[in-house]
């Protein structure tokens, strides 16, 4: 607390002030004493300012607060966090560290009410949540930062899908089943023993890799395959009523039930021991004709090219294997008699 006290001195005070008239009230000396104090106020006021009262003349200076830029009344006196700030001698304020503050946030992307760039809340805060997105939505990057509310933003990163191994805008997490991957520690992901196969192994040859992770299993020399759903049927060969004339399937048999012209296939892409077989089940005639360039050999007798080998009665058989340097169809059995021209 200060002390004025006020003393005539003749001549030199001609008019002796008897009342001050402060911003707020008025105060008189005491016995020719006037007191000036100091103090603060909440702000909201202004930054300075005095008040009388008594004989008292206090100068008021308000605390500050955080309010609009524009808000000139409400400056005032600040006190500053020593583990946020530093004060230099000449009081300067410094954040610690000599750092600065971060007032907002620039994200990759925003969707209304989000902002870009996020900024904090009246409380200083930013909300950062994290997510998965459909394949496709984040791009190269994978994953990305999305601002879809306001003060707030999530790290998105987008799943994963079977793509082109160019398209690397597709990436993305990923998950197992673990009834046919293993994962380790790391993050390797292996197949497991019940897993995918990655050779099959024939009679000959050696261990064979997919193309393309797929297995041609084909039918040769007298046998057929067909496959179903998840089931694939190996024939040897497949055997079918046929009642009419016709191209015969490569590699089957018939059974052979009313008159007939059956043709043997084509040359193209037969190999040797290539098997059709005949099997007449009724009185009537089936007449085996062969391809063009093709003969047929029972025994030491051949057709001429493109010939005929006739049945003559019921329960006549014969089964012809493919001879691919000669072109001819080769009987290995028959049972009956043929007539070959």
């Amino acid at each position: 607390m200060s002390q004025v006290s006020i003393i005539d001195i003749e001549g030199s005070n001609p008019q002796i002030p008897t009342e001050f008239v402060a911003d707020v009230g008025t105060a008189i000396p005491i016995a020719n004493t006037l007191e000036i104090l100091g103090d603060t106020v909440p702000a909201g006021v202004v930054p300075v300012f005095t008040t009388g009262s008594g004989n008292t003349i206090t100068v008021n200076v308000q605390r500050t607060q955080a309010v609009g830029a524009t808000d000139t009344t409400s400056q005032g006196l600040a006190s500053f966090d020593s583990a946020s700030f530093s004060v230099d001698a000449n009081g300067f304020v410094q954040l610690s560290g000599t750092g600065l503050a971060i007032d907002s946030i620039a994200v990759d992307a925003s969707t209304a009410p989000g902002t870009n760039p996020v900024v904090p809340t009246v409380a200083g805060l930013i909300t950062i949540t994290g997510g998965q997105v459909a394949t496709g939505t984040v791009g190269a990057n994978v994953i990305r930062s999305n601002s879809i509310a306001a003060n707030s933003f999530r790290m998105e990163i987008q799943r994963s899908t079977a793509v082109v191994g160019s398209t690397v805008a597709l990436n993305g997490v990923s998950h197992f089943d673990s009834a046919r991957f293993t994962v380790d520690g790391t993050g390797f992901v292996s197949i497991n023993s019940a897993g995918v196969g990655e050779t099959i192994t024939g009679d000959s040859g050696g261990a064979l890799s997919p193309t393309l992770g797929n297995w041609n299993i084909l039918g040769r020399s007298g046998s057929k395959t067909s496959g179903s759903v998840s089931t694939l049927t190996i024939s040897s060969p497949p055997f079918s009523q046929v009642g009419g004339s016709a191209t015969s399937s490569l590699n089957t048999g018939e059974f052979v039930t009313a008159t007939a012209t059956r043709t043997l296939p084509a040359t193209a892409g037969l190999v040797d021991g290539d098997l059709v077989i005949f099997a007449c089940t009724s009185a009537n005639i089936l007449t085996i004709t062969a391809n063009t360039g093709q003969t047929i050999r029972l025994g030491n007798v051949v057709t001429a090219s493109g010939g005929t080998c006739v049945s003559t009665a019921i329960g006549d058989s014969i089964s012809l294997r493919f001879n691919a340097t000669a072109l001819s169809w080769q009987a290995v059995s028959s049972i009956g008699n043929w007539t070959l021209t």
